[in-house]
């Protein structure tokens, strides 16, 4: 929108009554569930999927790797040391097998 509009709006009311959250976020409906599931993915991995295909353990060097492995290790004890439950750490113990 140009400052002209803004400062001089259009005689018609264009705004709806209730306004829906497509008219904030302009979601595509049809996507929601796709969009849902690439949320999840990248909250469970900590990464979204171009940079997960980049550290998949075929592009990795094994010190990297094995730098990880120790690391997630170093997290699941920890969890378990504070007494986090099992469920709360899943996402975390997904990580793990995929490595």
């Amino acid at each position: 929108m140009s400052v002209d509009e803004l400062l001089n709006p259009p005689e018609e009311n264009d705004l709806m009554v209730d306004p829906t959250d497509e008219d904030f976020y302009r979601v595509d409906t049809n996507s929601e569930f796709e969009a849902k599931g690439e949320l999840s993915s990248v909250y469970a991995t900590g990464e979204d999927e171009e940079d997960a295909a980049g550290s998949t353990p075929e592009n990795m060097f094994s010190e990297e790797l094995k730098e990880r492995l120790k690391w997630m290790a170093q997290l699941l004890v920890s969890a378990d040391v504070m007494g986090v439950s099992s469920r709360e750490v899943i996402g975390l113990r997904s990580m793990q097998r995929e490595f």
